[in-house]
């Protein structure tokens, strides 16, 4: 286990590391400590996902640091032997750890070719490491697809359980903000119903079942997905939505009997340790009442308290001010960050600007349009501290702090 997160820590050191190299490839090596900050926060306000949890966030995080330097390198340097090396590297392991990423890769390469043959720079190589590029991501990509044919009898670029997530987010859930409530519930990695159906029908046939609902679901209900989209959207650009909606029993007020009523009554979920967490929060206290009513326990007088301590507990942290910063460090800041861009000339016709833009907007396209939360949006916090780091470069080059002599003997460097 420890080797797992001194790899972790390793890979987000080495993030941090590309991006300081990336500041200077664009001519701002002497603001580097200020991109330092303005990464380490964001990982610092997620700690939970970096530090706490062993999903590939850290890995997808890497890569995507990886992905904006090596970018930034072919801005400035133009077509090599071994950026180009690099970029094949990419293009083989993106399809294996995430499809956004992959995708993101593939529209960001593709743009920066088509652009460089607008230029009229290296035509001929810039082409031919294009069609290596794309060659080695075929590759990579057609791979799965086989795997995914031989499996399921079916073409299936890469996720075979692109169905379920899509039909969890948007049916199963009731406003497509997916929470920890949500995979408490209905995510088969969980000790639930969905869980049990999945080791019952196998792979195979579980797919193809949400496959057919997914697409039942969304002839029913096409206004539902366009406002789940729209939902999504807000969640990804303006603010992003909570997710740990999900708080621990008190074992000293909930007996262990009643524990597993509440559990077969969808009112708790237990974990892998046998820690209880309460995945009712929010539904009305009248309607949670009347459920724990019906189960007929010992004790209820107590449950409802731990419950209500919980749902307002919860609440109070959906309010608090770490929770709504951490909310608009990943949504609304990168937002207005590309929209400033796209204003301010000086940063629109700067290359890593637009490859940072192309990065972020297409790996975040295909969770709007079918399941998103944040563990899916922190792989892009080496995107996001690029994207400020860029608008707070500008001012810093173009304001005059020697009129402020306090700022000026701390920040950097000549200034005009």
């Amino acid at each position: 286990m420890w080797a797992i997160f001194l790899i972790k820590y390793i890979a987000l050191a080495a993030s941090l590391a590309l991006l300081l190299s990336t500041a200077g490839r664009v001519g701002f090596h002497k603001y580097r400590y200020l991109l330092a900050i303005l990464f380490l926060m964001p990982i610092y306000f997620n700690r939970d996902v970096f530090f706490r949890s062993l999903h590939d966030d850290w890995l997808n995080l890497f890569l995507a640091c990886l992905m904006i330097h090596t970018f930034a390198i072919q801005g400035t340097d133009g077509i090599s032997t071994i950026n180009t090396l690099r970029l094949c590297i990419l293009a083989v392991v993106l399809p294996f750890t995430n499809p956004a990423l992959a995708l993101a890769f593939a529209v960001a390469e593709g743009g920066v070719t088509l652009s460089h043959s607008l230029s009229g720079a290296s035509l001929q190589r810039r082409w031919l490491s294009c069609f290596a590029v794309f060659g080695f991501l075929a590759a990579s990509t057609l791979l799965w697809t086989y795997r995914n044919y031989q499996v399921f009898g079916r073409v299936i670029p890469i996720k075979s359980n692109f169905w379920f997530d899509f039909y969890q987010a948007n049916s199963m859930d009731d406003d497509g903000l997916i929470t920890n409530e949500t995979f408490a519930r209905y995510h088969p990695i969980n000790k639930n119903d969905i869980q049990a159906k999945y080791l019952i029908e196998g792979e195979t046939r579980f797919t193809e079942e949400y496959r057919r609902l997914s697409f039942e679901w969304i002839r029913a209900h096409p206004i539902q997905l366009l406002m789940n989209i729209g939902r999504r959207a807000a969640s990804a650009f303006v603010h992003s939505h909570y997710v740990e909606d999900i708080l621990p029993v008190n074992p000293d007020k909930v007996s262990l009997q009643n524990i597993e009523r509440l559990r077969r009554d969808q009112l708790i979920f237990v974990d892998d340790s046998s820690v209880a967490f309460w995945i009712s929060l929010s539904i009305p206290q009248s309607e949670f009442e009347d459920r724990i009513r019906d189960l007929d326990l010992s004790g209820e007088a107590s449950i409802l308290q731990d419950w209500s301590e919980q749902r307002e507990h919860l609440n109070r942290r959906r309010r608090s001010w770490r929770i709504i910063l951490k909310s608009l460090s990943l949504s609304l800041v990168p937002s207005l960050c590309i929209l400033v861009g796209l204003i301010l000339e000086g940063i629109r016709k700067t290359p890593l600007f637009s490859a940072a833009v192309t990065i972020y907007l297409t790996y975040l396209a295909p969770y709007i349009l079918t399941s998103h939360y944040r563990r899916y949006q922190v792989p892009l916090i080496g995107m996001q501290s690029i994207l400020l780091f860029l608008i707070l470069c500008f001012i810093l080059e173009r304001f005059p702090f020697s009129k402020i002599p306090v700022l000026d003997r701390l920040l950097p460097g000549p200034r005009q």
